[in-house]
């Protein structure tokens, strides 16, 4: 390997940080800068012309960046508040990932297979080609679950809720999903949130509304969101406020169309098309 380039920049009161950077093939980029107490960052890169940056000036951070194979891959991890876990992996060419995390520890707790975190979560995993991922958590105890497995996919993810949980799988070709979630005890249901498994499909799923824990909410179910396409070219739009609603909505087939909107409280919308 040959024309690589690291830089590590370390500073904080108490100490404490660790960084580990492992660079093979050729023209890679790696810059990690930590400015808190106790982080840990962990970067590969096995590729051509990738590039990587990871911030961090909270405390007790962790992240995770993996990039393998192809050429051009980019990677930005950002973490200013304390607690907060990311884990990144691209496989192929031309993926991109952002991670920005500023949440706090609030009314949710994630058990999984890094650890118990209360801050916030991300994991984002993208093999293929071209595939582009935005995640922002921000607010208390958001988590999100993102995985793109085939080219040109995008995903958007935008947490400012107390207690969120987003999930997206995109297993097709040039799928578009965005997930905003302003609300309270949102998709605590890993069932719950966006799969898209053919091509060229659109899904944007708004939710501001709660369950309201203090009225006996199952979370199984209350104030989720399912969106599952599995044709081409479907579009799907979910804005759901309100308290304790649900929403399941199944296209398969070409060409489909639904919108839902929710507002009031414990109100049921089940779509199914194409089938």
């Amino acid at each position: 390997s040959w024309g690589n380039r690291s830089t590590v920049l370390q500073s904080g009161v108490a100490g404490g940080n660790t960084a580990l950077v492992t660079q093979s093939d050729r023209r890679n980029l790696s810059t990690v800068a930590q400015t808190g107490d106790g982080n840990s960052a962990e970067v590969t890169q096995d590729g051509f012309l990738g590039s990587s940056q990871v911030a961090q000036s909270g405390d007790a951070n962790r992240a995770l960046l993996s990039q393998r194979g192809g050429i051009s891959n980019g990677s930005t991890i950002t973490q200013t508040t304390n607690g907060n876990f990311a884990r990144v992996a691209q496989d192929g060419e031309s993926n991109i990932s952002t991670v920005t995390q500023s949440a706090t520890s609030g009314a949710g707790t994630y058990f999984g297979p890094d650890g118990v975190f209360s801050v916030s979560y991300a994991r984002i995993n993208q093999t293929g080609d071209s595939n582009r991922s935005d995640l922002t958590q921000r607010g208390q105890s958001n988590f999100a679950f993102i995985d793109q497995i085939a080219d040109d996919n995008r995903s958007t993810v935008d947490q400012s809720a107390f207690g969120a949980v987003a999930t997206v799988r995109q297993t097709g070709d040039r799928n578009v999903s965005t997930m905003i979630q302003s609300g309270r005890y949102t998709n605590f249901n890993v069932n719950s949130g966006i799969f898209q498994s053919g091509d060229d499909n659109r899904s944007t799923v708004t939710q501001s509304g709660e369950a309201t824990l203090e009225n006996g909410s199952n979370l199984a179910v209350d104030n989720t969101v399912r969106v599952e396409q599995s044709g081409d070219r479907n579009v799907s739009t979910v804005d759901q406020g309100g308290a304790d609603n649900e929403v399941r909505v199944a296209q398969g087939g070409n060409d489909n169309l639904s919108t839902i909107t929710q507002g009031g409280s414990n109100n049921v919308a089940s779509v199914t098309q194409g089938f």
